[in-house]
């Protein structure tokens, strides 16, 4: 099989969300674990390179003035893109709601001195640009003066911090205790493992779901799709190690105690009160297809006569009946209580027997006879139903906010600086690295 280049060096534009869905997360999961787990017995091929931010001019946090940042071109994948294209679920829902609503003490973005360079964030050791959140050739005045253009770039970038901050956590958690020259070679080999799970696993299925049989092939593709391979790779490797990151420290299944379940259904009965609910048949004589409501009380009382005389109700629906669902033989499925439109029928399919015609009805539309198929009246379920179903979600709760303390834990003991400290807790302003 081919492998392609990874520093081929082609350029595309934006990438599209949405455009291509992968299985086989779980799978690709186990193979960093594994990656991890040999980083100082194996060696990889010279053909995979380390998957490294790209190297920016500056002196290293705490300095006393950074130099201006060197855009690197065509960092032009959106953020999430990788988790957008394959179905992961991204970082956003873990943000605060008040991400870049906060006032900020940050002078406003100046259009003059924009540049896709600006350094804005800073994650361990990772600088964050502009240019890695926004394409800058889709920046133009009009968008940067628009009310929502700051406050979308903080969201961005405060998610970006997140992941960044959760897959620094996940390396250095692997290389812990070792030495420096061990911890280096460490690195290197974990992020070498997941980009060769992306060039052997993820590239191929790519080419095959877009039936690409050959470089060329597939390098069109991305450029149709706006996407940049490069970035993609990127994006993808930060992506893998944060999502692992979370994996080994939050339990899959947290424990569901029975008190736990007991307490929710209390709590959320309503959940559980199911409203009576019919499923029936219906004859219709409108008036307004009939010359008057004479003829079509007839028509509705020779409808019901061919019923009894034992013409199926279907047939005569569809043959004789002009209601909303008489091509279906007047069938209506499963409807509840004060659902239908019209309350003469609604009382009726609610009161009479089942399997027993109703007598002929009258409301604003015409004339109805009514036939109920199945009817269940309204109930709460009882707690022993619902069990599994209120575990699953009592897990999910569970696991959703274990998640989020980590994530606290992991914010809290990442030094990050930022232009927009507020949004990200316990960060610190970026003014304090680069001396503005």
């Amino acid at each position: 099989m081919m492998h392609l280049p990874l520093n081929n060096g082609y350029k595309t534009r934006r990438a599209g969300h949405g455009l291509l869905v992968w299985n086989g997360i779980v799978t690709l999961m186990a193979l960093v674990s594994t990656a991890v787990s040999t980083a100082y017995s194996q060696s990889l091929s010279e053909q995979y390179q380390s998957n490294s931010p790209p190297v920016v001019g500056g002196l290293p946090p705490g300095s006393k003035g950074l130099q201006q940042p060197v855009y690197v071109a065509d960092r032009s994948v959106p953020r999430g893109a990788y988790s957008s294209l394959s179905g992961q679920q991204d970082l956003s829902e873990y943000l605060d709601e008040r991400v870049g609503l906060v006032p900020s003490n940050a002078p406003p973005l100046d259009l003059n001195r924009f540049a896709a360079g600006e350094l804005i964030a800073i994650v361990g050791k990772e600088p964050i640009l502009i240019g890695h959140l926004i394409d800058p050739k889709k920046v133009t005045e009009e968008r940067m003066n628009t009310p929502s253009f700051e406050k979308d770039l903080r969201k961005a970038l405060a998610e970006v911090i997140m992941r960044k901050a959760l897959a620094q956590r996940f390396v250095n958690d692997q290389v812990s205790g070792k030495s420096v020259k061990e911890r280096e070679e460490g690195e290197k080999h974990i992020r070498r493992k997941v980009t060769q799970i992306f060039y052997d696993s993820i590239v191929p299925d790519m080419k095959k779901k877009q039936k690409c049989e050959t470089d060329e092939e597939f390098y069109a593709f991305l450029e149709k799709a706006e996407m940049t391979l490069q970035t993609l790779q990127n994006d993808y490797a930060e992506t893998m190690l944060a999502r692992q990151c979370i994996n080994e420290n939050v339990p899959e299944k947290p424990a569901a105690e029975l008190i736990d379940l007991a307490e929710y259904y209390d709590e959320h009965i309503d959940e559980f009160k199911q409203p009576a609910k019919a499923r029936f048949q219906i004859l219709t004589a409108e008036f307004s297809k009939h010359p008057s409501k004479e003829a079509a009380f007839g028509a509705i009382a020779e409808m019901g006569n061919q019923v009894i005389g034992g013409r199926p109700f279907e047939t005569v629906a569809r043959s004789m009946s002009n209601g909303y669902a008489a091509s279906e033989g007047g069938y209506y499925d499963w409807t509840t209580k004060s659902a239908l439109k019209s309350k003469v029928i609604d009382d009726v399919v609610f009161s009479i027997e089942p399997q027993k015609l109703s007598q002929i009805i009258e409301d604003t539309d015409g004339f109805h006879i009514v036939r109920v198929i199945e009817r269940k009246n309204a109930q709460t379920v009882p707690f022993h139903e619902v069990q599994p179903e209120i575990k699953k979600k009592i897990v999910e709760i569970k696991k959703k906010q274990l998640e989020k303390d980590y994530m606290q834990k992991v914010r809290e003991t990442t030094p990050v600086w930022t232009r927009w400290p507020e949004d990200f807790p316990g960060a610190m302003p970026i003014s304090d690295v680069i001396g503005q």
